[in-house]
């Protein structure tokens, strides 16, 4: 009998945990880890400086307005795991198969793409540290 790694076991419900592993894993980088990195760079240790110009106003404004700013972020964040989970509900299995290969690419897209965030931002923090 073969046995797969969790990875790559087709059944249902190693494809939901994977799902949910891979969504918390971006939403852990993009709404947690990189906010906070970024607003130790900029306003605690005044090593470095926000690129994105939507967040320059909100940072300079202070922790408050900064966290409030994120929100945008994490609604969308949120309506895509509602839209994803009713698309996961209504589809067909064949569809419900295409949604999770999908949705795992795009998942390690998006994680791939917070640790080269995260990962800068702790560069220029350590390098304006030392």
């Amino acid at each position: 009998m073969l046995v797969l790694p969790s990875w790559l076991d087709p059944t249902a419900d190693a494809r939901r945990r994977r799902f949910w592993a891979l969504a918390g894993g971006t939403f852990l980088l993009h709404a947690v880890l990189d906010p906070l990195i970024t607003y130790l760079v900029v306003r605690v240790y005044e090593v470095g400086r926000e690129a994105n110009p939507l967040f320059i106003e909100p940072l300079n404004a202070g922790l408050g307005v900064f966290v409030v700013s994120q929100m945008p972020l994490i609604l969308n964040f949120g309506l895509i795991l509602v839209g994803y989970s009713w698309l996961l509900h209504i589809g067909s299995p064949a569809e419900v198969d295409w949604l999770y290969r999908f949705s795992t690419v795009m998942w390690v897209i998006t994680i791939l793409w917070g640790i080269a965030l995260v990962g800068n931002n702790l560069l220029v923090l350590i390098t304006g540290l030392i």
